[in-house]
């Protein structure tokens, strides 16, 4: 299928040829479940771009990707930036399965970087809307 020659292609050793894969995947959304655990895997690639399409194509597949949250939690402490940025926006997306990644999104919510603290708390709200609750009241 379509789905697993794209998975098959996040192992190539060409890196654009796994940024396309993760891009391609992305955009199939939740028909691309059958690949999270090839992105989970990209999610630890050596170049930036493939750790960031790899991210956010987890995002995009949604709650059927919440077995990446243990891979997208040690993303948010990524080198990158905008791998951290897209690690916050999936597990936002992931929506509730994501609870195991409420204590390292709170600590966020204590980044110097605003746009970090802005998109932690709209993750927790898609998450834990108590937790999110719980954090603005300190």
């Amino acid at each position: 299928s379509f789905p697993t020659r794209r998975s098959s292609d996040l192992k190539a050793k060409e890196p654009h040829v796994r940024i396309l894969a993760a891009s391609t995947l992305g955009n199939l959304g939740a028909k691309a479940k059958m690949a999270v655990p090839g992105l989970i895997l990209a999610t630890e690639d050596n170049d930036d771009s493939v750790r960031l399409f790899s991210v956010e194509a987890l995002g995009k597949i949604g709650p059927d990707a919440k077995d990446s949250v243990p891979s997208l939690t040690k993303a948010l402490k990524d080198t990158s930036e905008d791998v951290r940025l897209r690690a916050i926006d999936a597990l936002g997306s992931i929506g509730p399965e994501a609870r195991g990644a409420v204590p390292a999104l709170l600590l966020l919510l204590k980044d110097s970087d605003n746009e970090i603290r802005q998109r932690a708390t709209q993750a927790l709200k898609a998450i834990d809307p108590k937790a999110s609750i719980k954090a603005e009241q300190k």
